[in-house]
């Protein structure tokens, strides 16, 4: 059982529970105290009385009940052959809290004590196009049957493995926060119109003045790069993306940056664009597609590399 939060009462002392659910507390001063434990969607309980001595670790355990729990079971299957999808991440968020599941070798998931309400449900697995939809889910709810398209597409909503350099102002997954230079808006406030939920990738996604958190020259490069995806047996694959690229000047100093996009096999490398500051276009989402079969590539992967903020979801 996973709690919310641990409070001695008249300490006013407050922990949080770990993914485990184990807590440790305390307070300085000994005496006997109430301790309250409550979490979302189960009912607070209270108990009174316990005595805490200096030096003596006090366990005590406690098992919550739930105020709507409903025992949720379901499946993620592929679009047209309902072929199992095995390791498909499905997420359920509420507005408060998220819940997190996975599917077995059969596509099968249970979630014996889910809490029911409304949810915006996300699932998807890296070669599937990603299930976005909002809905209630209570006792009456049957086991949801998720079906997902073949196709490699990643709005970021889930976390597919993408991989990138470990140095200053590197990339970041996350909700784009806004800044702005010169007039300019400089880093995105929103992900584009159409994703799941708002999130992709940032380069040091830490708000603030727009070159509190910029990539220089002097910082070197940044790589974003997917997981690689298989286009065999693919009839006319098309590589598509959104960007966002700014440069701007700072202390007089001339904008001197550009992001890279690069498709490679792992031995052959192409160059699909370099963005540079006078680009039409920055500052803003730009959508880009290119035919993968004219570069005659089947098996790619695609990197991202240099300089300020992407969003790069591959679809074929």
């Amino acid at each position: 059982m996973l709690f919310r939060s641990v409070t001695i009462l008249a300490a006013n002392v407050n922990r949080t529970t770990d993914l485990l659910g184990h807590y440790y507390s305390g307070t300085a001063t000994a005496g006997t105290y109430d301790v309250q434990f409550s979490k979302n969607g189960y009912y607070t309980k209270t108990f009174t009385g316990i005595t805490l001595t200096n030096g003596v670790l006090t366990t005590l355990d406690v098992q919550l009940v739930c105020i709507s729990c409903v025992a949720l079971t379901g499946q993620v299957l592929e679009s047209g052959s309902n072929n199992p999808i095995p390791n498909a991440q499905i997420v359920f968020n509420d507005g408060t809290s998220t819940i997190n599941a996975a599917s077995d070798a059969q596509g099968n998931f249970a979630l014996p004590n889910f809490i029911g309400g409304t949810y915006d449900v996300v699932a998807g697995a890296w070669g599937y196009q990603n299930y976005c939809q909002n809905m209630p889910i209570d006792g009456n709810t049957s086991p949801l049957v998720i079906t997902l398209v073949k196709g490699y597409y990643d709005d970021f909503a889930l976390d597919f493995g993408w991989t990138h350099t470990n140095a200053t102002h590197d990339w970041q997954r996350g909700e784009p926060v806004g800044t702005t230079s010169g007039g300019f808006q400089s880093n995105p406030e929103y992900d584009i119109t159409g994703d799941c939920i708002d999130q992709c990738y940032v380069t040091d996604n830490g708000g603030g003045a727009a070159y509190d958190h910029d990539v220089d020259p002097s910082d070197g490069t940044v790589v974003l790069t997917s997981p690689v995806f298989d286009l065999t047996g693919y009839i006319d694959p098309q590589l598509s993306y959104y960007h966002w690229f700014f440069d701007g000047a700072l202390n007089g100093n001339q904008p001197n940056d550009q992001m890279t996009v690069k498709l490679t096999n792992g031995i052959t490398t192409v160059t699909l664009e370099t963005l540079l500051n006078n680009d039409p276009g920055n500052s803003s989402w730009v959508y880009k597609s290119f035919n993968v079969a004219s570069l005659d590539r089947k098996s790619t992967r695609l990197n991202s590399s240099h300089s300020s903020v992407s969003r790069m979801p591959s679809s074929a």
